[in-house]
């Protein structure tokens, strides 16, 4: 989850990384958020195979660029940065709504 500092919490931005498996031997790197050693996006042939897993098989990706951290991050909370893999909780919204149906109820 990702929250900014010095706001209030309106909407949150989720990554899965739950696919990816990793332990002592096999720790998370930056390669799992789609960074190189030096901060730069990685193409999709320098991802690790535990995060992009069947992906590449998969006939509707195809043609697509992996939806990795690092090429989201910057559309995070927009409809770009949507993805089976990533998603926003709006939950300013969810409150007015639920507002909303506890007055109507009234």
């Amino acid at each position: 989850m990702f929250f900014t500092k010095g706001r209030k919490t309106q909407r949150i931005w989720y990554y899965d990384l739950s696919r990816v498996k990793v332990g002592k031997k096999s720790p998370m790197t930056l390669a799992h958020f789609g960074f190189g050693p030096k901060g730069a996006a990685l193409d999709d042939t320098a991802l690790p195979e535990t995060l992009v897993g069947d992906w590449r098989t998969r006939e509707d990706s195809a043609e697509k660029a992996f939806p990795t951290f690092a090429r989201l991050l910057a559309e995070r909370g927009k409809p770009a940065a949507e993805s089976e893999f990533s998603w926003t909780v709006d939950f300013a919204a969810r409150r007015a709504k639920a507002r909303e149906e506890n007055c109507d109820g009234v």
